[in-house]
């Protein structure tokens, strides 16, 4: 008997996500309450492209800045009728103390709230200037 589990693509990432983010971020009072990201789309971002975000971690408090929201894709409906939409946050970085992994971070913006997403570097050199955060 193989026993092969039927566990999607999705709900594998959302529950090893949730797993890694309650293991890698230390709570801190200001951070105490967190956005529900599993329901957010492309359309709660996108009026605040250009505004400030404050990222904690590791490195202290970092500020990061909204540049860009990006669909990716194509859009599709689920057999549940949810809208499926992937999209792209893509963050610009001037004040990283060193290059930054990629990993779950928490990102805090004063009208979406605290979230913890992951980021990945994207650019060239010892610093990168952007962080992207893919949302599927």
């Amino acid at each position: 008997m193989t026993g092969k589990s039927n566990i999607s693509r999705r709900t594998f990432v959302q529950g090893t996500t949730a797993a890694a983010a309650s293991a890698a971020v230390v709570e801190t009072p200001a951070f105490a309450a967190l956005a529900p990201v599993h329901g957010m789309t492309a359309e709660h971002f996108a009026p605040h492209v250009g505004s400030g975000f404050r990222m904690v971690g590791d490195l202290g408090a970092v500020r990061l800045k909204l540049a860009s929201v990006e669909s990716v894709g194509r859009k599709s409906v689920t057999p549940s009728g949810v809208r499926d939409q992937a999209f792209e946050l893509k963050f610009a970085v001037n004040d990283l103390p060193q290059r930054l992994s990629e990993g779950i971070y928490r990102i805090r913006h004063s009208e979406l709230g605290t979230m913890d997403v992951t980021l990945v570097p994207c650019g060239d050199g010892a610093c990168p200037s952007h962080l992207v955060a893919l949302f599927n």
